[in-house]
């Protein structure tokens, strides 16, 4: 916040409630064409910038959003294959024309009429060490169990593992993860732990009957 206002940003506090409906009340607030929504853990690389202000200079724009790939920062290594890269994210979009759906850790944003690919990456730098790292998710996958009991959704011990084992193949295997080597490893291991324990998580809720 200090950064922000130090560079003369108008800053507006507001009591968190949660990443999906904080992001909304943000969109809210906004007087621009164009608003584009970033986490404070991420920076646009110069490709990305100047293909930013390429698109919106063009007075005949005839989309209403933009995604681009995002790349990952992890272990002193950038992950360029597996789950997270290209992580192609819709983060751009004129106002009045996207909100913020899903759950209250993985949101998603909804926009309407033609989605742009632009060239360049958001950088994301998740962590400052693979305890933050773990810990955070951990914290994540917890709401998203929470809200995956709220939905109602239904799980089993051999479903669960059975997530966990995907999520490694998908990202190790099938989306080439291995050409990062040993991070590719780690990352896609990581995905399976957090996707397991997500989902045991959920079963541990449903048996319980409530949060």
């Amino acid at each position: 916040r200090d950064i922000a206002e130090l560079y003369g940003a108008n800053v507006i506090e507001h009591a968190w409630e949660g990443f999906r409906d904080q992001k909304n009340f943000a969109i809210g607030l906004a007087t621009h064409e164009w608003i584009l929504s970033m986490d404070a853990d991420e920076e646009l690389n110069e490709a990305l910038q100047l293909s930013i202000r390429n698109f919106i200079s063009n007075p005949k724009q005839p989309h209403t959003a933009a995604r681009f790939s995002r790349k990952t920062f992890f272990l002193d290594e950038w992950i360029l294959h597996g789950d997270w890269y290209p992580d192609y994210i819709i983060r751009m979009f004129r106002n009045g024309h996207g909100v913020f759906t899903g759950g209250n850790v993985h949101e998603r944003l909804e926009v309407d009429g033609k989605i742009a690919t632009l060239s360049g990456d958001v950088l994301h730098y998740p962590a400052e060490s693979l305890l933050e790292f773990t810990r955070k998710n951990i914290v994540y996958a917890d709401i998203a169990a929470i809200d995956m009991f709220n939905s109602r959704k239904k799980v089993s011990v051999f479903s669960a593992l059975m997530h966990g084992c995907w999520a490694f193949l998908r990202g190790f295997i099938f989306r080439l993860g291995f050409l990062d080597g040993y991070h590719g490893y780690f990352v896609a291991k990581m995905k399976s732990f957090l996707c397991m324990y997500k989902y045991f998580k959920l079963y541990t809720l449903l048996k319980k009957g409530s949060l």
